[in-house]
């Protein structure tokens, strides 16, 4: 490469320069020395896939014009046998009207991940269909789809900003069908570098409007070198509402087994 460059005329070689400098400039998704954007999505995705997590969190329902509520739930993860996918289950505590209420979410490597939703109401242990992953959590300002990680062959990668401090990464859905599944179809995700810890992800629908952000931090370090984003904070826009989920106690040697994440266990 660098003989046939070489033996390019000065002039040619200069306008072949001038070119590529024109190019970066007109594709901001372009950024020299950038990671891999592929990789970056994936170091993300996989960053709170830890072995085994137990943890007591803390949900703060902010409602503009109203005082804030409050309610409690136990949250539970494990790997899915040894392939880097997790088991998840959340169950209400309190307060009384929601005490009993539980979600499992069993993530899937090459289909639709699979979840169950359990209202002590109705007593019985429903599917929750893919179609409604942007449905709202129990009434939070998350929804299905921001609790789990995100089917990374869905979406294309670029890098739109990268220095020594942090990254951004901009996911854009490839299916309409699936954007509307999901409640989103572009989300833009800032990271610290080298570990590529998320501290903040701006959600955008179709027609590129802010509809939410959520924003992450106190990260605390697994025995397996994953990392539990302690707080969380979602903002809906022009909506009024926000949710806070503060987790604590946590616990990443757990007496969980296989039995604790079955449909049947609700």
């Amino acid at each position: 490469m660098t003989h046939a460059i070489s033996r390019l005329p000065r002039r040619r070689f200069l306008q072949t320069g001038a070119c590529g400098v024109a190019f970066a400039a007109a594709v901001p998704n372009l950024v020299l020395g950038a990671p891999d954007p592929q990789v970056v999505a994936k170091a993300i995705n996989d960053i709170e896939r830890t072995n085994a997590l137990l943890a007591t969190a803390r949900v703060e329902l902010r409602r503009k014009g109203a005082e804030p509520r409050f309610r409690d739930l136990e949250m539970a993860t494990a790997r899915a046998g040894k392939s880097d996918l997790s088991l998840r289950r959340y169950a209400f505590l309190a307060p009384s009207d929601i005490r009993g209420t539980k979600l499992l979410v069993h993530e899937q490597a090459r289909k639709a991940n699979d979840l169950w939703l359990l209202l002590p109401g109705v007593g019985k242990v429903r599917r929750i269909s893919a179609s409604k992953l942007a449905n709202s959590f129990a009434g939070t300002d998350f929804s299905y789809a921001n609790l789990m990680a995100t089917r990374l062959e869905n979406f294309s990668h670029a890098i739109l900003a990268s220095d020594g401090k942090s990254v951004t990464l901009e996911s854009t859905v490839l299916d309409r069908s699936y954007a509307r599944k999901i409640g989103y179809a572009r989300a833009i995700t800032k990271a610290r570098a080298g570990t590529f810890i998320p501290f903040q992800v701006d959600y955008f629908d179709a027609k590129g409007r802010h509809i939410k952000t959520q924003k992450m931090s106190n990260a605390a370090k697994s025995p397996d070198g994953k990392f539990i984003l302690k707080s969380r904070h979602m903002i809906v826009h022009g909506k009024g509402r926000e949710t806070v989920i503060q987790l604590s106690k946590l616990d990443f040697r757990p007496k969980l087994g296989t039995a604790d994440f079955k449909s049947q266990s609700l």
